[in-house]
């Protein structure tokens, strides 16, 4: 009697492919998407502590402001009066995948609107991904997610 030989995969077979695609599938997929995900929790973190500057710059009844230093990928808040600089929280690092411009965003004490009266414009970007952090001269806050 002749032997059949059979052809294909078996079902174990298949069963170990699926699960290897799907570990390697639960690995990769969040690493395509990273920098849109970083760039937005890096915005959503910034928004919050340009929140914060201003309401302590009300509370204290003192001029607060924001540096943002571009080449240490960071930003400081202060309070002012008189000359004299407090320190509110110190160089928190922005990711590095993120590139942004070095700027002083600076709130007046009783309403908190902008010391500048254009206004200020923060730009993040990851990639080819960007994000605008707009606020007005009356200390408003807008924010655009800019995708390609």
């Amino acid at each position: 009697m002749k032997s059949k030989t059979q052809r294909g995969f078996s079902l174990v077979e298949l069963i170990v492919v699926i699960i290897i695609v799907g570990i390697i599938s639960v690995l990769a997929i969040p690493r395509w998407f990273g920098d849109t995900n970083t760039l937005s929790s890096e915005t959503d973190r910034l928004v919050n502590t340009i929140l914060y500057i201003q309401e302590m710059a009300v509370s204290n009844g003192k001029t607060a402001y924001l540096t943002i230093d571009g080449t240490a990928n960071s930003y400081t808040g202060y309070l002012t009066e008189s000359g004299s600089d407090t320190e509110i929280f110190s160089a928190v690092t922005i990711d590095s995948s993120i590139t942004i411009a070095s700027s002083t965003i600076e709130f007046d004490g009783l309403y908190a609107k902008t010391i500048n009266i254009a206004g200020y414009t923060i730009n993040l970007v990851a990639s080819s991904n960007t994000n605008v952090i707009d606020i007005d001269s009356n200390g408003l806050l807008t924010t655009e997610y800019i995708r390609p």
